[in-house]
């Protein structure tokens, strides 16, 4: 193929993705009444702990439900593309590919759709209620009433379940180093206070509050996961493609 036809491939590859991401805002929007009752799943459920129970979310401005609307259908929507628009980006790098590094990278496009919900869902049902509990009380120790907007809310719970989402996917990053060799078991423990170091500041450079709770509620899960892909590395590694 020329330069013009990766291009031209390049550009349909785009518009599919982009098609894609609005069929799932689409049909995201449809059931938004529900998807915000999930949402603030993990709100209600703190609240149970207090006597208020939760705090309802309030909008303070005439657009605001309409703006919450549409960011949580366009999250939702473009989650639901994400398999879709990864085959795309599959489809259009594979032919450039060698047969033994499309059998060895091919199927972790599925593994790695599936590890960014996992994660993704990890972090609503197991880490956003202790964090929402923790705030709730302290608003009831200094006898402050919550009456929070739902767009922060919103920004506070889809950042953390996307970050999430997106640091789930160590494990399957580390597969794909170790089939070609560039990553091994024993070179990930002889670094791994460094990636203790490392893995502690992304979480606080990632975390969309700036509490220390919530920043331990997502590096404990990266480190445990720091943990599984030593253990990955060491079975892929034997099947080195390098």
């Amino acid at each position: 193929m020329s330069f013009l036809d990766h291009l031209e491939e390049l550009r349909s590859s785009l518009i599919r993705s982009l098609v894609g991401c609005l069929v799932g805002f689409l049909i995201a929007l449809g059931f938004v009444r529900s998807l915000l009752d999930i949402l603030q799943w993990p709100l209600k459920k703190a609240g149970l702990q207090f006597s208020g129970g939760s705090p309802h979310l309030r909008t303070i401005s005439v657009g605001e439900s309409f703006t919450a609307i549409l960011t949580l259908a366009g999250f939702v929507g473009m989650a639901i593309a994400l398999p879709y628009c990864l085959y795309q980006v599959w489809r259009f790098v594979s032919p450039g590919l060698l047969p033994q590094e499309r059998k060895a990278i091919g199927p972790l496009l599925f593994f790695g759709t599936v590890f960014f919900f996992a994660g993704a869902a990890f972090t609503h049902a197991v880490v956003l209620p202790p964090a929402l509990t923790y705030f709730l009380s302290l608003n009831q120790e200094f006898g402050l009433l919550a009456e929070w907007r739902i767009l922060d809310y919103m920004k506070f719970t889809l950042t953390m379940m996307f970050v999430s989402g997106v640091m789930a996917e160590l494990p399957v990053l580390t597969v794909v180093l170790a089939r070609f060799g560039i990553v091994s078991a024993p070179f990930l423990i002889h670094y791994w206070r460094h990636a203790v170091v490392i893995l502690v500041v992304l979480a606080a450079l990632l975390t969309p509050s700036t509490d220390a709770l919530t920043m331990l509620l997502l590096a404990g899960p990266l480190l445990a996961l720091y943990a599984v892909s030593i253990l990955l590395a060491k079975i892929f590694y034997r099947q080195s493609l390098g």
